[in-house]
C-alpha cells in the first residue's frame, strides 16, 4: 500500500548448550505526510557529534521514525538525546529504530575510533 510504514523484527538465539529462544514482531502504520525519506551518512567521532533530524527537511516534513545503522565492522557507537548522556549503544552492524517524542537533537559518540553511521529519517 501507499503512504504506510511496515516493519518486521525477528530475533533468535541458539546456543551450544541447547538453549533456543525467538521473538518476532510486525507492525504497519499509515503515514500522514507525503511518505518522504532522507538518508545521511554521518561520521561519528570519539568526541560528541550532534545530529539534528530537522536537517532532513525540506525533503521530510516532520521526522517520524529514525533508523540509525552503525556501519563500522568493529567499534560501537553510543547515542542519547541529552548532551554527554548516552543511554543507548549501537553495536557494529546493528540498527536502532527510534521515534523522538518531540523535535530534538541526537548526540552520538564513537567508542574507540571514528565510525560511519547511516541515518534514515522517515516522515511520519
Amino acid at each position: 500500500m501507499a503512504n504506510e510504514i511496515s516493519e518486521r523484527i525477528s530475533v533468535s538465539v541458539s546456543r551450544t548448550d541447547g538453549y533456543r529462544a525467538s521473538f518476532s514482531h510486525s507492525n504497519r502504520q499509515d503515514q500522514n505526510g507525503s511518505g518522504a525519506a532522507q538518508s545521511d551518512r554521518l561520521p561519528v567521532l570519539i568526541t560528541e557529534v550532534t545530529y539534528d533530524p530537522a536537517q532532513a527537511a525540506p525533503r521530510v516534513g516532520t521526522a517520524g521514525i529514525i533508523l540509525l545503522t552503525n556501519l563500522d565492522p568493529t567499534n560501537f557507537v553510543k547515542w542519547g538525546t541529552v548532551t554527554a548522556v548516552y543511554g543507548q549503544k549501537i553495536l557494529p552492524g546493528e540498527t536502532h529504530k527510534l521515534r523522538l517524542a518531540s523535535t530534538g537533537l541526537l548526540y552520538l559518540i564513537a567508542d574507540t575510533a571514528t565510525c560511519a553511521v547511516h541515518i534514515q529519517v522517515l516522515e511520519d
